[in-house]
Order: C-alpha cells, then structure tokens, then sequence
C-alpha cells in the first residue's frame, strides 16, 4: 500500500513538472512570437534579437503537445493554447497551403528572383580560384525569371569578366537589357526599367544596403521594386566556428562566447531597426501604389522589419503561398530564415519556391505574381 502511495505520488510530482516545463516553453513561445512588436530603437535591444528564438520555441512546444497527448492531456492542452495564441506567427512561419494558385483568366502575371549572390562567390574563396563558368549566374540564366533582384552583387558590375564565362556574360545581357548595378545590389529586368536615386549612406542605413527601381511591365503597369540589404550579424569566420563547436568548450569560455554572440545580435538588430525606418521613408517618397520589397533581411519572419512594414500595407509571400518553414541560409549550422519578399497593391502572390542552389550562403528565392487591374 504504501509503495503504490509513493508510487502515485511521484506520478503526481512528474506531472507537476512536465505541466510547468509546459507552461515555460509557451512563455517562451508567445514571447519570441511577439517580440517584434516592439522596437529596439525605444526599448531594450534584446527585444530584437528574441525573435532569432521562434523557431526553437515552436520546435519544442511541438515536441512537447505531441509528448503530452501520450502522457498528459492537461499539459497537451497548455501546449495547444500557447499555439493559439500564436496562431498569426505560427503560420507565418509555417504556413499551410496546399494546391497551387491560377491567374484569373486575362490577367497578367510576371516572375522575380531574390537572391543574396555572394558577390557569385562560395562562402570563402577568392576570385581567382573560382570555376568558370560561374554555376550561380548560370542557375539564375537557366531560371529565366523576368525580373533578378540581387544583393552581395557588386562584382557582377566591376568584375564579371573574371567570374564569368564570355558565353555567360552574353547570355546575361540577351535576357536582360536592363542590368541597374549600385554598390552591393544589382538588379536585371526583362521589363523596361528606371533606377531612382536614394540617399543611401553612412548614416541614413548605417548597416547594409538598398536600391529602388520603376519597373514597367509589358501591359504598361509601372512597379516598384525596393531590393534591400539590411544590418549583417557581423559575425565573423571565427565566430561561426565557435558556434559551430561550442559543445567542445569549457563552461567559462561558453559564457564568454555567449555574451560576445548575443552582443553582436543585439546592435545588429538596432540596426536593422534603423534601416527599417529609413526604409519606410523611401516608401513613402517614391514607393506608389504597386511595391515589392525584397531581399536579405537578415532576420526571421517575426522581426521587427516584417512587422514595420505591415503597419505600411506590406504582406509577405511566403506565408500566403508557402508550405512549412522556410530556411534560407545554409551556411554554418544558421538554419533561419531571413531572406523575404513582400509586396502590397494590386499585385497578388501565386507562388514561391526556394532554389536548391547552394553555390552561396543564401538559397535563391523565385516568386510568381499576378496584377489585379
């Protein structure tokens, strides 16, 4: 009798527990889902750095409501409300849709890509040992899209003799007449198309790089399209390889390398916080009814970007065509997501897919969209 007493009770202490790891990993869930919200300019700038743990804080609720159905139906429960309450970020992230959208009969409809190129290097090499022909320019001659929205890009301006093929170099400029080239970003139309000075600087985008372009379409319909770099992590070789063995590390050095990482997200995402606002004042300026914005983000759906340009009308791609998560970073176990297109007007978003090219640290992005009017 008494064992089964002890026995019944530490059932109840088991349960207690596993309940209130339940109860943790929610408030972890709930806060890395909202955390974008909240700017890291007029608070604390851990506020941007807390969505970069979304996608862990999902993972384990999963794991745990798929535990608990088995175990315990309470804590199932738990787990099921903190996705409720995430529902909108959830989804964002891993959205379900299933089935391919059509263009209504007689509307037009018009591809891009958006690509981080790495300057159409692999993550450490140098021009000079590279392969010709160039197997990222070639998958993105072969993809055909209208429209080619890179970053990383400045050697495809300056120095595509040396990383390209001649053959490349000609094909290039027979798909696309129009090839606009500013510092890092670059873009390539089919289209006719204009590029529209910024006042990109130091101080006005301290931490990466954007280009704005009048985009005509065949029917006459003008977009535009804002190709965007935003604030890097900066973390260097070395760091990535700290990270990437920080299993085999003394305790002491683990809390030294946490705290230099978690410093360099930080003013990162000040950063991007920065570029965000200057970024909706380009919008504002010379955006119009018709807009994309694409590019590296550098940052996962939830963050504080995505969210800023909701409030301007702005809607992302992914989560309205795409099925599960989305990583495009391949590089250095950094399996995010922080590559993104969006759009708002009359344009209406049939598909994405990523590319499986791997010649970068970024895969390519390729999107087909439809006009309404």
């Amino acid at each position: 009798m008494a064992e089964k007493t002890r026995s019944s009770t530490m059932s109840r202490f088991l349960r207690t527990v596993a309940l209130l790891v339940d109860l943790a990993a929610v408030c972890a869930l709930v806060l890395t889902a909202y955390a974008g919200m909240v700017s890291p300019l007029s608070h604390s700038a851990w506020w941007g750095v807390l969505p970069l743990g979304f996608p862990f804080a999902f993972w384990g609720v999963t794991a745990l409501l798929l535990l608990q159905l088995l175990w315990h139906r309470r804590g199932a429960v738990v787990c099921a409300l903190g996705m409720l309450l995430c529902a909108g970020p959830v989804l964002a992230y891993f959205p379900v849709n299933i089935g391919g959208k059509k263009a209504p009969e007689g509307k037009e409809t018009f591809t891009m890509m958006s690509f981080n190129a790495h300057q159409f290097l692999p993550p450490d090499s140098v021009p000079w040992a590279y392969p010709i022909p160039n197997p990222s320019i070639e998958y993105v001659l072969q993809a055909d899209v209208d429209i080619v929205c890179l970053q990383e890009a400045s050697y495809i301006i300056s120095r595509t003799s040396q990383l390209m093929s001649g053959e490349q170099i000609r094909r290039m400029h027979e798909q696309y007449p129009y090839i606009i080239g500013s510092d890092e970003i670059c873009l390539m139309s089919k289209f006719p198309t204009e590029a529209i000075h910024l006042d990109v600087n130091d101080k006005s985008f301290p931490g990466g790089w954007a280009a704005c372009y009048r985009v005509t379409l065949p029917g006459g319909r003008n977009i535009t399209i804002f190709d965007v770099h935003l604030h890097s992590m900066r973390l260097r070789s070395d760091d990535r390889e700290v990270w990437n063995n920080i299993t085999e590390l003394k305790r002491e050095d683990i809390t030294q390398v946490r705290t230099h990482l978690l410093d360099k997200l930080a003013a990162a995402a000040v950063g991007r916080a920065k570029d965000v606002l200057q970024l909706q004042r380009y919008i504002r300026l010379y955006g119009g009814p018709d807009v994309i914005v694409c590019g590296d983000f550098n940052d996962v759906s939830g963050c504080h970007a995505i969210r800023s340009l909701a409030d301007s009308g702005f809607r992302s791609v992914w989560p309205e065509t795409g099925l599960g998560p989305l990583i495009t970073f391949n590089s250095d176990r950094m399996y995010f997501g922080i590559d993104h297109i969006l759009y708002r007007g009359d344009l209406h978003p049939l598909s994405m897919h990523r590319g499986g090219l791997r010649s970068s640290d970024h895969y390519p992005l390729i999107a087909t969209f439809y006009v309404d009017k």
